[in-house]
């Protein structure tokens, strides 16, 4: 099968949506034909073992460039199927190509609280008719499957609940230091207020781990810095800004304990990041990450410091933290390679017929 694969989102600094289509394009390549195509210059070290195609910008028209590369790259290269691994992109179908798309998260049709005013009204009027003329669509979890059915009314025969994964981790040796972690983008949804004011409590009642927040800085991130001043703690937060894979490894290998009290998420990567280092993780009673955790994860109010402050102290006790350190790096294990590109590639071959 020869599959073409919308790479744009590509970039070297990573979210769940880059990590994905990255590993999307190495595992399809494996057994099919892949062609990646893009409209910017890509130096991208995957591109050096699969063919990609860069169609030059020729109108300073977003829409224009993305539609211009569809059709250019079926003229020249007859693909049997297209992905587009993110669904950021002004499209119109061609018949002639079956098209998959896959949604991590619909989150900015409904809770526009959580974003900007452009990306709302892309997500609630825009994206919606996009999204109806795709052949299939991969839903990374049930949460986004139903959230797709109830805001956007789409057919539930055409989603397809295709869980993210991450490759096996083989020999991890923990050393676990006295600070917990908070791993993503700093931007309200993601609730890092929830966490500063519950490590607030934490400290009031003795806890001595110090809270290191490491992640890109997003929407809406400046008042974070100013809840720290006013809480008084400026020497007990460590602010890392965002991390390569490097240094984000060897954060997962030393925390005491991983905390995402996210307010909705489509899926939740870091979640199970930090479960397949065997890091003790509390998270969200919210949207997926429930769905995602299961019972390997204290699950909180995000809505409560109060509840998250529980949680995290919970987390931290000698006998829990060896309990969720082996039910996460049990729970992590289901979420195999192997299983995410058979689940697509049995979708590829539903619509390519």
């Amino acid at each position: 099968m020869h599959v073409g694969i919308y790479t744009e989102c590509l970039t070297k600094r990573y979210t769940g949506v880059e990590v994905m289509a990255h590993r999307l394009v190495e595992e399809i390549s494996k057994t099919n034909k892949v062609t990646c195509f893009h409209t910017k210059n890509k130096t991208h070290p995957l591109f050096t073992n699969v063919k990609h195609h860069l169609f030059r910008r020729s109108l300073p028209i977003p829409a224009y460039n993305q539609l211009a590369s569809f059709f250019r790259m079926n003229c020249f290269n007859k693909v049997d199927l297209l992905h587009l691994p993110h669904p950021h992109v002004p499209f119109v179908k061609m018949p002639s190509i079956p098209v998959v798309m896959t949604v991590h998260d619909i989150i900015p049709a409904f809770h526009p609280e959580f974003h900007n005013t452009k990306r709302s009204f892309y997500f609630k009027h825009i994206l919606p008719g996009f999204i109806r003329k795709m052949d299939a669509i991969l839903a990374s979890s049930e949460t986004t499957k139903t959230d797709l059915i109830t805001h956007y009314r789409l057919d539930e025969q055409k989603i397809h609940v295709v869980p993210l994964a991450l490759p096996e981790k083989k020999n991890v040796v923990r050393t676990p230091q006295e600070f917990i972690l908070y791993l993503g983008t700093l931007e309200p949804r993601k609730n890092v207020d929830g966490i500063i004011k519950a490590y607030s409590l934490l400290r009031k009642q003795g806890i001595t781990h110090k809270l290191v927040i490491a992640g890109g800085m997003g929407w809406n991130y400046e008042h974070i810095f100013k809840l720290v001043r006013q809480s008084g703690l400026e020497n007990e937060v460590i602010f890392k800004g965002y991390v390569d894979e490097d240094e984000k490894r060897r954060l997962y290998q030393t925390a005491a304990l991983f905390v995402w009290p996210s307010f909705y998420e489509g899926f939740g990567l870091p979640v199970l990041e930090a479960m397949q280092y065997g890091v003790p993780v509390v998270t969200s009673t919210a949207s997926s990450l429930a769905e995602i955790a299961a019972d390997s994860a204290l699950l909180a109010d995000p809505h409560s410091p109060e509840s998250i402050a529980d949680a995290m102290s919970a987390a931290l006790e000698p006998v829990m933290q060896k309990k969720l350190s082996r039910k996460g790096i049990e729970r992590a294990r289901l979420f195999t390679i192997d299983n995410y590109v058979k689940k697509t590639i049995d979708v590829y071959s539903k619509v390519a017929r």
